[in-house]
């Protein structure tokens, strides 16, 4: 019997965006409706709504690949959590995992609880901690449970030696430059990049960058990570966060702040800022220059409009190779992604 975890979102936010791919013009030229003086052609129809036509298509893909992809992995989990409990003499499925996830999770503390309702305090209608402490114990309960489970699963994969290969869809690639200007992990010539548009008031851009980084350990010279900053409107101290981030690039710790803004998304003040360029270092005088002179802003605004030309909705949204692959998405996702373009060299 499967062990239930419910589905979650994997991106923050969502935000209207067109798309740069276009619908092919047809060969040959076909009147869709006609009247006394003039007609509609089935090329000028789909300049119309070409866009639009190339994203249903490519999110019909995207849900086809996940439903499959779904469904593989709770066969391969079905068989292997069957087979695990029989081997060590357990009286059923539900046994081994109490074992191995339930029992080993803890409870949240009040410093966690109270974190966790700043973090959703806008959503809760002016109710107060006492109030939702139960539900946010609950939830915050569920996401360890869920955690743990996809912890305890790649400890089976792995011990088991479970190799799967679905083919990732083919989807129309996305154009995107990289420039001198992006923040850029791995090596530059790696024959393949992931390109990440995020910010950091998102939890699912912070929560996918372990994924992140175990790619680019485990590709190392062939994978490279570009960080592209997509700030939220809805998130007010994104686009300060981003600037911050941009300013202590100037002094060689851009990916050294990457990191502390993420992990830190309730605490993203100009103080905490300062807090946290001496944490890593930076030369206080020279970072609260930049931030004052505002010169980062128009980079991060810059990869803002890259994203939304390219078709960027929600936080994280990444491009590996120009491939879609939306949300904070598993190891094994981007992988089937990597492997595919590595093929083909």
């Amino acid at each position: 019997m499967r062990f239930l975890i419910p589905l979650v979102l994997v991106a923050c936010g969502s935000q209207s965006a067109p798309t740069t791919a276009v619908a092919d013009t047809p060969q040959e030229e076909s009147v869709v409706a006609s009247w006394k003086g003039g007609k509609v052609t089935m090329s000028e129809l789909e300049a119309e709504i070409g866009n639009r036509l190339v994203t249903m298509e490519q999110e019909y893909l995207l849900e086809r690949y996940e439903l499959m992809s779904r469904a593989l992995d709770g066969a391969v989990d079905d068989a292997l959590l069957e087979a695990e409990a029989k081997d060590r003499k357990m009286d059923d499925v539900r046994a081994l995992l109490s074992a191995e996830v339930e029992q080993k999770i803890t409870m949240p503390t009040e410093g966690e609880i109270a974190e966790f309702y700043g973090e959703v305090a806008g959503q809760l209608r002016g109710a107060s901690l006492d109030e939702v402490k139960p539900m946010l114990t609950a939830e915050l309960m569920q996401r360890r449970m869920a955690d743990r489970y996809d912890e305890y699963m790649k400890e089976l994969r792995k011990a088991k030696g479970v190799k799967s290969k679905l083919p990732y869809p083919d989807l129309a690639r996305v154009e995107l430059a990289v420039t001198d200007t992006d923040p850029v992990l791995g090596k530059r010539d790696a024959p393949v990049t992931i390109v990440q548009f995020a910010e950091y008031q998102c939890y699912y851009c912070n929560k996918v960058s372990p994924t992140l980084e175990a790619l680019l350990k485990d590709y190392d010279g062939k994978v490279r990570l570009v960080f592209k900053d997509y700030p939220l409107e809805n998130h007010t101290r994104a686009m300060p966060a981003a600037v911050a981030a941009r300013c202590a690039g100037e002094q060689g710790r851009y990916w050294e702040m990457n990191k502390v803004l993420l992990g830190n998304q309730q605490a993203l003040s100009d103080s905490d800022f300062d807090a946290y360029a001496e944490r890593i270092g930076l030369d206080r005088a020279a970072f609260t220059s930049c931030l004052q002179s505002g010169r980062s802003e128009p980079l991060v605004r810059a990869a803002f409009s890259e994203g939304q030309r390219a078709g960027v909705q929600a936080t994280p949204t990444f491009f590996v190779n120009g491939l879609l692959v939306s949300g904070a998405q598993p190891y094994d996702r981007f992988k089937a992604v990597i492997e595919q373009e590595l093929e083909k060299r």
